[in-house]
C-alpha cells in the first residue's frame, strides 16, 4: 500500500510538470494575448486569462513561468471551477517586481466586481471569484491602473 501511495504520488507531480511545460501552454501564445498600457511612463503587459485549470499549484508555476519570462507584466490567471456547479473560481495575480502596481489592490477590485475573496503583496495575490468575465476583468484592470 506504501508502495502505491508514493507511486501515486511520483505520478501526480509528473502530471503537475506536464500541465505545465508539456506543450499544452505554450506561455507565449498567452503573453501575445497581453494589452500594453502606459503607466507612470513605462509600458505594462497586462495580461488576464480564464484556464479550465483549478489546481492552484499549477496556475501558481505558470503564473510564475509567466513572471519569469516577461519584463513588465501583471498577470491575472483564474482558474476553471473544478465541479463545474459554478462555484468559486481561484485566481491568482502576479507582478515583476519593476512594475509599480500592488497584486492587492488589483485583488480588492475585481473581487468587489466578481464576488470572492482575496488579498496578498504588492507582486503577488491570490484567492477566489463567485463568476468571471475575462473581457470585464481586462477592461477593470487596465482602467485601474491607468489612473
Amino acid at each position: 500500500i506504501v508502495q502505491l501511495q508514493t507511486q501515486v504520488q511520483q505520478l501526480k507531480k509528473q502530471i503537475q510538470t506536464l500541465k505545465v511545460s508539456g506543450g499544452a501552454l505554450n506561455l507565449d501564445e498567452l503573453l501575445a494575448q497581453a494589452s500594453e498600457v502606459q503607466v507612470k511612463g513605462q509600458t505594462v503587459k497586462i495580461l488576464v486569462k480564464s484556464m479550465a485549470e483549478d489546481d492552484r499549484k499549477v496556475l501558481s508555476e505558470i503564473i510564475d513561468k509567466l513572471r519569469d519570462k516577461s519584463k513588465n507584466l501583471l498577470a491575472v490567471i483564474v482558474g476553471g471551477d473544478a465541479q463545474g456547479t459554478g462555484g468559486p473560481r481561484p485566481f491568482l495575480i502576479a507582478a515583476n517586481k519593476t512594475v509599480d502596481i500592488k497584486c492587492g489592490d488589483v485583488a480588492k477590485i475585481l473581487t468587489e466586481k466578481f464576488g470572492g475573496k482575496g488579498g496578498g503583496r504588492p507582486d503577488y495575490a491570490q484567492g477566489s471569484f463567485e463568476s468571471f468575465d475575462e473581457k470585464s476583468a481586462q477592461d477593470l484592470v487596465t482602467q485601474f491602473i491607468s489612473r
